[in-house]
Parts: C-alpha cells; structure tokens; sequence
C-alpha cells in the first residue's frame, strides 16, 4: 500500500519532509539491486507514538549473486543528522516530540553479477536518476565521472587488471560476523538445549538464560 502525502498530511498532524528512493541502497552488480524507499517526517502534536511495524531487513540483508554486492539494511532514525541522533534499530515503538524528526529507510535489494561489468552508461543513468552517488559509481563500479559524462579513460584505469568476481553469494557484514560465533556446531548445541525446554518457553529461555558465549 502506498497512501499520497497529501492525503496523510491532510488527515494525520504530519509534516512529510521527503519520500523517495535511498540512493546507493540497492546492492551493485551487472544487475543492481532494488532501490529502497525513504521517509522522512514530523508529527506536529505533543505525545505522539511512532508504530514501525512489519520492518524487516534491519540487520540480515537480501543477498548478492555470483559477484554482485548485498544489499543496505533498513534503518530507523531519530532526528537524523542532529546532536539528538538516535539509532533505533528495530525499534517498532517510538514515543516521539513536536520537534522531533523520524526517518525510515526500507532495505535495498541483492545485485546479480559483478558490477565491474555493469554497462558505464547504464551506472551513468543511474547517477542521473539519483539511484547511485557518484562516490559510489566509482568505488562499486569503476565508473569515472566527469561533468556529468562518463569518463572514458579514468574509468579504463579504474577497471585495469579486474579479474571478474563469481562469487556465489554476498551475504552481507552483519551475517558474516553472526555466523563467525554460530557456527553449524553451535547450532547442533543450541537446538539440543532448545529441545529440552517446552515449547512454550523456548523463545523466552532463549533471551534471558543463554548467551553466544554460552553457546
């Protein structure tokens, strides 16, 4: 569902700021990953709740394809930009002030195949199009910009020597790291010790007697 900001600002105490895609949130590849959408807004009464309900992708990310790069996870921010920044994370309720401004970014979808293949005038469009910043066109893509055009020979340079990326899967920072402590042996452990507690206590068991280093 996709509701008008005029029609939320007409029938909610709302100030949307902006909505739109998040740039450089799509994973790169040949095939770039699916721009996430962005809101940002301001609830102008006092003692007003934020509901972020259903988000996903705040931490596990959509995966990249033989060589194209994970996606952005989500986020949901207060007052972004500000002294009074606060990462909420996936923080579903919020309790929010008149002068407080929220920000939510939806995730960002996997790229399929090496970006360092992606065609320079089809990441030259995306620039255009605000969908990759022109940091990233070089850093992911190896494509040079240069007043607004495709630079030829910097981007030849930057693309010197690429040895094609086949990677089967990019499945992002934050899964790497969590799969660095859980491995398929502590796994075995952790289902063993779940097994053992009745169903209906397993999810609670879990976060208040367990810990990574225990497992």
């Amino acid at each position: 569902r996709n509701m008008p900001v005029e029609l939320l600002e007409l029938e909610i105490p709302i100030n949307i700021h902006s909505y739109g895609l998040a740039p450089d949130s799509g994973g790169a590849g040949l095939h770039r990953g699916g721009t996430g959408v962005q809101m940002t807004f301001q609830l102008e009464n006092p003692n007003s709740t934020v509901t972020a309900r259903n988000r996903d992708r705040s931490r596990f990310v959509a995966w990249g394809v033989q060589g194209g790069k994970a996606g952005v996870a989500s986020s949901f921010v207060l007052n972004p930009g500000t002294e009074r920044e606060r990462q909420l994370e996936n923080t579903d309720v919020v309790a929010v002030s008149p002068d407080d401004v929220v920000r939510v970014t939806g995730p960002g979808g996997g790229g399929y195949g090496d970006p360092l293949l992606r065609d320079p005038r089809q990441v030259l469009l995306d620039v255009r199009n605000g969908l990759v910043s022109t940091e990233a066109a070089a850093r992911l893509y190896g494509v040079a910009l240069r007043d607004g055009e495709v630079d030829a020979e910097a981007t030849s340079a930057l693309r010197a020597g690429h040895v094609e990326d086949r990677s089967a899967f990019d499945f992002g920072a934050y899964r790497e790291r969590f799969e660095a402590v859980l491995t398929p042996e502590r796994y075995d452990t952790l289902t063993g010790l779940l097994a053992a507690v009745p169903l209906t206590w397993r999810y609670f068991e879990l976060l208040t007697d367990l810990s990574l280093e225990e497992i």
